[in-house]
């Protein structure tokens, strides 16, 4: 039976916290190891990693989010993330990515989504609807 990271991260994310009074992670982790040793899926790990971070941080009640901004915005990343906390109501963990090629707007990428609110995407959708 083949067992995807996303199992593998699940499987793991439930054993740290049914064992979170015993703190034994180092041994919960060795184990996790020697398992992926032994069926030869080592090359697995940084997606399992991956994927016990996103597993993580749902059942820790936290959205993970990256924002691209223009750079000269830097300071209105404070408001952004705030207003976005208050409309999920929920905590934010937010990977801040200034770039120098974006005009205006943002884009937010929160698990399989991509928010596009940019200038450019924008004027790219207005393009094609004047085009059509």
């Amino acid at each position: 039976m083949k067992i995807t990271p996303r199992k593998y991260a699940q499987a793991l994310a439930q054993t740290l916290e049914e064992r979170e009074e015993h703190k034994d992670t180092k041994a919960i982790i060795r184990n996790l190891l020697a398992l992926l040793r032994r069926r030869k899926q080592f090359r697995l790990l940084p997606k399992i990693l991956q994927a016990f971070e996103e597993e993580w941080s749902r059942r820790r009640g936290i959205v993970r989010m990256c924002v691209t901004f223009p750079t000269r915005f830097a300071e209105s990343l404070q408001e952004l993330e705030a207003n976005l906390q208050k409309r999920l109501g929920k905590s934010i963990d937010l990977h801040a990515k200034p770039s120098e090629t974006l005009i205006g707007g943002f884009r937010i990428h929160m698990e399989d989504m991509l928010i596009d609110a940019s200038i450019e995407a924008r004027l790219n959708a207005l393009s094609r609807r004047l085009s059509s």
